[in-house]
């Protein structure tokens, strides 16, 4: 696997082939919404222009609106479904700095990688091998 970071390309890139429906809600709703993800100590921007969503090492310098943050094995747990989000958030160990507005935007980002995400099969292989990996 090598890093977080080429993780999400490799999720993000299946995902476009696979649901390139489900791929264009996402730019457009997290377009307004740029982030950096901190998995473990590696931090990831996602941004989005016109229809193409941008995942890359994060810079100090860009404007993010959504900082987040969680351990590469709590993002195991959450892919396997044996923790809710709202336990990582109550217990501390996902933390997410955003306004409302932007929380929410999030919340669509991710409700449609799940519903694109569901019968992918390179999916779930790609995230066996990042069990593997973490």
């Amino acid at each position: 696997m090598g890093s977080n970071l080429a993780f999400a390309r490799e999720a993000l890139a299946i995902f476009r082939s696979e649901a390139p429906d489900h791929y264009v809600r996402i730019a457009r709703t997290l377009r307004p919404a740029p982030g950096v993800y901190t998995v473990d100590a590696e931090s990831i921007s996602v941004t989005s222009q016109s229809d193409e969503v941008t995942i890359a090492p994060a810079g100090s310098a860009a404007p993010y609106t959504i900082r987040a943050s969680i351990s590469a094995p709590d993002v195991v747990r959450l892919i396997d479904g044996t923790v809710m989000l709202e336990t990582l958030l109550a217990d501390e160990r996902l933390r997410i700095i955003a306004s409302a507005d932007d929380l929410l935007l999030l919340a669509e980002a991710v409700a449609a990688f799940l519903d694109g995400a569901i019968a992918s099969r390179r999916l779930s292989d790609l995230f066996e091998r990042y069990r593997a990996w973490v």
